[in-house]
């Protein structure tokens, strides 16, 4: 006799997708309610194994389906069990793990946990709050040397590039702030231009990645405003003039400054 204990699931085409897992967590107490888990990227969460039918059985685009079924020997399962469990408190023991092994988990769970964060309403709401701000209290007059600026729209933007997807209603009020802060002090436009340059696989994530068709709209739309204000403010460098001749090698000057979003854009 077998027993169900994973499934290995695909959401996409046959051209593209994604993979994920359901595992069913082994050993267990008897009497004990099965538990499962879905693994998706840096995510696992506790799932219901009522609705697997549901989540694995395909039928369109936008469900999964399940691409590999793993099986196992129940009696294996119950002769895991005595020796998984221990026998005082009834749990799994724990296992010694390397020092370098056990500080690089720590590290990598932190940096999830920090990433979980940037996801939360509550930082979206916090980061147009600050963009608010500032924009009130500068009165459209900049910092010096632009650091104070920079340090604003670039945590704006890195939000976006790690909360897009889980955000999606944060992003138009986000993108708002970003845009009545570049009008209050048009020199931020060519700040926008540079984190573009220095970030030029987030904004493929935006642009063409994202799984919103609002975001990349919206991104799109953004970073053409930005850019056409940029050349009425007198930036035509910036504008990119003079990056659309083709290279030896037959790139559309890629290794030039600021030219990936133009790249993109055209």
């Amino acid at each position: 006799c077998f027993e169900l204990v994973g499934v290995l699931v695909h959401l996409g085409s046959a051209e593209n997708g994604h993979y994920y897992s359901f595992i069913r967590q082994r050993p267990y107490l008897e009497g004990e309610e099965d538990k499962w888990i879905n693994f998706n990227d840096d995510r696992a969460e506790t799932f219901d194994p009522k609705r697997l039918a549901k989540e694995c059985f395909g039928g369109s685009f936008s469900k999964g389906t399940a691409y590999m079924l793993f099986y196992q020997r129940s009696s294996t399962i119950n002769n895991s069990d005595g020796v998984l469990f221990d026998p005082v408190f009834g749990t799994p023991p724990k296992v010694a793990l390397p020092a370098p092994l056990e500080s690089q988990i720590m590290q990598s769970n932190e940096q999830l946990l920090r990433k979980d964060f940037l996801r939360q309403p509550n930082h979206a709401q916090f980061v147009r709050k600050l963009l608010a701000k500032y924009t009130y209290v500068s009165k459209g007059v900049c910092s010096e040397d632009l650091q104070i600026e920079k340090q604003v729209m670039y945590l704006a933007l890195q939000q976006l590039d790690v909360a897009t997807s889980f955000l999606e209603d944060e992003f138009e009020g986000t993108m708002k702030a970003l845009k009545n802060l570049m009008v209050a002090q048009p020199k931020c436009l060519r700040l926008y231009v540079e984190w573009i340059g220095e970030n030029q696989w987030t904004v493929c994530n935006l642009l063409l990645r994202c799984a919103s068709w609002k975001v990349r709209d919206g991104f799109a739309a953004f970073t053409s405003w930005s850019v056409e204000r940029l050349k009425d403010n007198g930036e035509p460098n910036f504008y990119g003039n003079n990056v659309s001749e083709v290279s030896e090698d037959g790139t559309l000057g890629l290794d030039q400054p600021n030219s990936a979003y133009l790249v993109v854009l055209n």
